[in-house]
């Protein structure tokens, strides 16, 4: 669950990089959803899309309270080692 925060930390900060990795397995509901509710902005904006962006994602989804909410997604980022790569989140995602 360690190795999922992390990934999604990281997501979150930098949605661009979700176009350079391997789609993870996740053990946790919340999580699957997050990383979807990111791919899906990043397929349609081909841009950089914000935590706010992703907010308003999942709220408009009905699945932002399921997920947490947003204190869910400032913990994940606040939990992100922030020494990780793309290539090092491409590694644990295999």
């Amino acid at each position: 669950m360690i190795i999922e925060k992390n990934i999604l930390g990281y997501l979150l900060l930098y949605p661009g990089s979700i176009l350079k990795i391997k789609v993870p397995e996740f053990n946790n509901v919340a999580h699957e959803k997050i990383f979807k509710s990111i791919c899906d902005l990043v397929k349609a904006y081909k841009c950089k899309v914000s935590i706010i962006d992703i907010k308003d994602h999942l709220r408009s989804a009905g699945q932002l309270d399921k997920i947490g909410g947003i204190g869910y997604l400032l913990e994940l980022i606040d939990s992100c080692d922030f020494g990780l790569s793309e290539n090092a989140l491409a590694t644990k995602t295999r």
